[in-house]
């Protein structure tokens, strides 16, 4: 088996930072999502209608949306008055991290940002499931690094809530025809709302789902019985264990030599990308095109990759 990449250990490297100054939960962004970090040095400011949004930075030409993470801090609703405040408020000082979702810019503006924690003082641990409330689904786990505990902050999962338009609906016809029913696809994905997404247009198109929350979970569902699998639907990003970890496991073994594998991820780096097809680990896409996900299960099936043992009995 081929050893790591850069690209493959960079996905164990996390940047610390906080939304306001002091704040008691810090958060962590996966350094493969982020572009740059840079101080706020002038914005376009947009109107109070538009919060969490409350600005314009111009980054060498690209129009940048400035979202600030403080309604997370309490109900996740801003008033008038804090929208107002907000737009008013002086943002020197202020850092921006670039964060590239599925394609598209953000910009996340923080208080402090700290150096990135080392991979070998970290220690993932799994969001306490005794979470509840509509913020829950903003934390997918958390990790430890000296003695101090971040949130790993499920991004797409704001976006998706606050309507902003980076987490396109399903763009599915309807009716779809049930070509895969009896196939059984694993899906490992942490944020809660892929795995709701994950789970109902799989069993639309006739598949028999398996949830897994962590590449660590899918790796011992896959283990206790691999020859279930026709398919593996995978996360990279995802606490206690990646999900190209998961699958290079999955890989040395005789049954998962040949198992489809698609990365179903918002990072659209292209070293890491290109890293994971010339090793054969999976096919790639984007999250979340569900029209796209559907091609190539079409071509997989038709090349008789997907479910070819069952339809030569």
């Amino acid at each position: 088996m081929t050893q790591k990449t850069d690209n493959f250990a960079n996905l164990e490297f996390f940047l610390p930072f906080e939304p306001t100054h002091g704040c008691p939960c810090p958060f962590v962004f996966n350094v493969q999502k982020i572009k740059e970090v840079i101080e706020i040095t002038s914005i376009n400011r947009l109107p109070p209608v538009y919060h969490p949004f409350f600005g314009i930075y111009d980054l060498r030409g690209t129009p940048l949306p400035l979202l600030s993470l403080e309604f997370l801090m309490s109900d996740g609703k801003w008033t008038k008055e804090e929208a107002l405040e907000t737009f008013e408020r002086d943002w020197s000082g202020y850092k921006i991290i670039v964060l590239d979702v599925q394609g598209f810019y953000v910009g996340v503006v923080a208080a402090w940002v700290g150096r990135i924690l080392d991979p070998k003082k970290i220690e993932y641990l799994p969001s306490p499931g005794t979470l509840n409330g509509n913020r829950a689904g903003f934390v997918n786990g958390l990790i430890k690094s000296d003695n101090r505990m971040y949130y790993m902050l499920d991004i797409e999962y704001v976006l998706a809530e606050l309507n902003g338009g980076f987490i396109e609906k399903s763009n599915l016809k309807s009716p779809v025809e049930k070509r895969f029913t009896g196939l059984n696809v694993l899906v490992a994905e942490d944020s809660r709302l892929f795995q709701k997404k994950a789970l109902k247009f799989f069993e639309s198109l006739g598949f028999q789902v398996t949830l897994a929350e962590n590449g660590e979970a899918a790796l011992r569902t896959y283990m206790e019985n691999p020859k279930k699998f026709d398919l593996i639907f995978a996360d990279i990003e995802m606490p206690i264990r990646n999900g190209v970890s998961f699958i290079q496991e999955v890989r040395r073994t005789d049954h998962g030599k040949d198992v489809p594998v698609i990365f179903n991820s918002s990072l659209s780096n292209e070293g890491l990308i290109r890293d994971i097809t010339q090793q054969n680990l999976g096919d790639y896409i984007v999250k979340y095109d569900e029209l796209r996900i559907v091609e190539l299960l079409n071509r997989l099936l038709d090349s008789n990759r997907l479910g070819g043992s069952r339809q030569a009995a």
